[in-house]
């Protein structure tokens, strides 16, 4: 999958997730997902290096999470959310960016069904039998 356009926080329809990549980058939202994923954690006023969540994501990034969230919780998605959130946004974009590409070359390139495509990219909303028939439409 393309690297620049993954790693935009726009890409993500979770607010939460959106928000953890632009304060403390893709990478560590990543690690947090996979440390705290479907939970609320209290993100601490004062950080240490001992910290549960430094331990997860380095000193200095749980300081800017303290900065701005300090003494509130935050509900962390699953990071199989997050992956899957990533994958079906560049399908799409991929499906919807060229006329040459089909379903069964994106199916090919991800590891999955054509019929887990095709879903995927109706979910959202783009009709995937309209484009075999020549005409771009959303429902």
């Amino acid at each position: 999958m393309e690297g620049a356009a993954v790693e935009n926080a726009d890409y993500y329809p979770s607010r939460t997730t959106r928000v953890l990549i632009k304060l403390i980058g893709y990478t560590m939202t990543i690690r947090l997902c996979a440390a705290y994923g479907g939970r609320q954690i209290l993100i601490p006023i004062n950080s240490h290096e001992t910290h549960p969540i430094a331990l997860a994501i380095g000193p200095n990034k749980t300081g800017k999470l303290s900065k701005v969230y300090g003494g509130t919780t935050l509900d962390i998605p699953l990071e199989t959310t997050f992956v899957r959130q990533r994958r079906d946004k560049y399908l799409t974009e991929r499906y919807e960016s060229s006329d040459d590409i089909s379903i069964a070359s994106l199916a090919s390139e991800i590891g999955l069904s054509r019929k887990m495509v095709s879903s995927i990219i109706n979910k959202t909303g783009h009709m995937v039998q309209a484009r075999r028939k020549g005409r771009m439409t959303s429902r």
